[in-house]
């Protein structure tokens, strides 16, 4: 914990700073609640603009389950591959738009 020394505050170790800000307490859920219907600011939900991400995720775009079963390849190349597949995916509908010729 940080402590005075000859005037000077000396730092908490990392593993002091890790416990301090990991410390367990309940959560009043009603009070959250609470705060979330009536403060207006520091309230961010609220402002997310999710509605410009639908058409982005309307299909998908990284294989589902593609591990379940099988574990992933240990090649980078087939990795690779499943990569390129899903940036071909995103540019073929028109989220992203390829680069230009050099």
């Amino acid at each position: 914990m940080a402590e005075i020394w000859l005037g000077k505050i000396s730092a908490p170790t990392t593993l002091e700073k890790y416990l301090l800000e990991t410390v367990p307490k309940k959560i009043d859920i009603e009070q959250l609640r609470d705060y979330r219907c009536r403060v207006l600011l520091g309230n961010w939900l609220k402002e997310l603009r999710t509605e410009q991400y639908k058409l982005i995720y309307e299909e998908p775009i990284y294989p589902k389950n593609l591990y379940l079963n099988v574990p992933p390849p240990k090649e980078r190349s087939k990795r690779d591959k499943i990569h390129r597949e899903s940036i071909e995916k995103l540019c073929k509908r028109g989220t992203w738009v390829r680069p230009g010729k050099r």
